[in-house]
């Protein structure tokens, strides 16, 4: 669930530009170092302030891991927060979708230009990939869905020309069930594609809808099964699950977290089911740290298909957007930030986020779970970094 993030691309590029103009005019080569201790101080009063002095933000969930560094910090700030609270990842799960498809690509079941009308029957791609009076359905491969290149609308964010959008008449009525069948069909019916495959970045997650359906259509099982089976169980992820549609291993697994879109809390909205493989899981920060572990050493897929989800879009300034990952590009904002403290990873439109960082194997996991959160992620994160970048080494 991270369409709406991409019409605030603009203006996080904004803020971080000021943000960052102020935090270049120190000079880190004149700084102290800090210890151990300190660093922890100064990022669990930095993940404070952060939740006291941001509107609508009533917590915030830090976990920072490192081999290298010989760190584990899981840090929370606001009421109601535990170690092993859950929350609902948003857009952070279009990795794991990723990752199934990379796993199937191991396996030579398909390729990344594996064609989408080979494998999924013609009424769902039906009106979909229509461009100025052409169906380019059969030029469409896996690898356009992937980085978002395919031209294909967002069922989430984009709006038809009358009438509201999905996520409008979703809000609407909190407590009627909306499927991911039911996006695709809205889209379909409701919308146009916005370019031709490979004119335009367009950010959509009807195209991870359609991942989520090659997936079942090539393994014949269900995306939950997937899941549980290719990656939660043999990672030992028990406290995470794909919402509405499967539980936890763990019976004892912590509620879900609040989730706020602005003023209005959609935790209880049934609506979240149509989430599903763009950003349907329920899991934690330890659960996440696995997976991440997981797939920087290359235990879920090989070293070469995740060097091919390389394969970046310009999602906005500093920001490039791959297979499955966004590259955080700390260096374009500030002088003082090389290359080697940049992160990748994805994050979601409520203010999720899973990055790792290659110099201090360094993995940054976390949420503050409102959507008005968003533009400040990556500030914070550099904000850390800069922090872990000070260490005592």
């Amino acid at each position: 669930m991270n369409g709406v993030f991409r019409s605030k691309v603009k203006k996080i590029s904004g803020h971080l530009c000021l943000w960052c103009l102020i935090v270049s005019m120190v000079n880190p080569s004149i700084l102290v170092a800090y210890s151990e201790f300190e660093a922890n101080s100064k990022i669990q009063r930095l993940l404070d302030k952060s939740v006291a002095k941001s509107k609508g933000v009533e917590f915030g969930l830090l976990l920072l891991h490192s081999d290298n560094l010989d760190i584990h910090w899981n840090l929370s700030s606001g009421e109601g927060v535990v170690d092993d609270s859950r929350f609902h990842i948003a857009s952070i799960g279009k990795i794991f979708s990723s990752t199934l498809i990379g796993q199937l690509v191991d396996e030579g079941t398909l390729t990344y230009t594996t064609h989408i009308s080979s494998l999924l029957p013609d009424s769902l791609l039906d009106d979909l990939f229509v461009f100025k009076g052409q169906d380019y359905r059969d030029e469409i491969q896996i690898h356009h869905l992937l980085n978002h290149s395919s031209g294909v609308a967002d069922w989430f964010d984009d709006k038809p020309k009358h009438g509201p959008g999905f996520l409008e008449l979703a809000m609407e009525s909190p407590g009627q069930e909306k499927t991911h069948d039911e996006a695709l069909a809205f889209v379909q019916n409701n919308l146009q594609a916005v370019a031709a495959p490979d004119e335009k970045f367009h950010y959509s997650d009807t195209g991870y809808l359609l991942l989520g359906k090659i997936i079942e259509e090539i393994t014949g099982l269900t995306l939950e099964e997937n899941l549980h089976q290719r990656i939660f169980d043999p990672l030992g992820m028990d406290e995470s699950q794909l919402l509405f549609y499967s539980e936890p291993v763990d019976s004892n697994a912590t509620p879900m977290l609040p989730v706020w879109m602005g003023d209005v809390e959609i935790t209880s909205h049934k609506w979240f089911k149509a989430d599903w493989a763009g950003g349907g899981i329920v899991s934690s920060t330890e659960d996440l740290l696995l997976f991440m572990q997981a797939l920087t050493k290359h235990e879920l897929v090989d070293e070469t298909t995740l060097e091919s989800w390389w394969d970046m879009e310009k999602f906005g300034y500093g920001m490039d957007y791959g297979y499955g990952i966004l590259a955080l590009r700390f260096n374009k904002f500030s002088p003082f930030y090389s290359d080697e403290l940049n992160v990748w990873g994805n994050w979601g439109s409520t203010a999720t986020f899973m990055f790792y960082n290659p110099k201090y194997n360094l993995y940054l996991i976390g949420t503050f779970n409102q959507s008005k959160y968003i533009r400040k992620v990556v500030p914070f994160l550099m904000k850390v970094m800069r922090i872990v970048d000070r260490m005592e080494k």
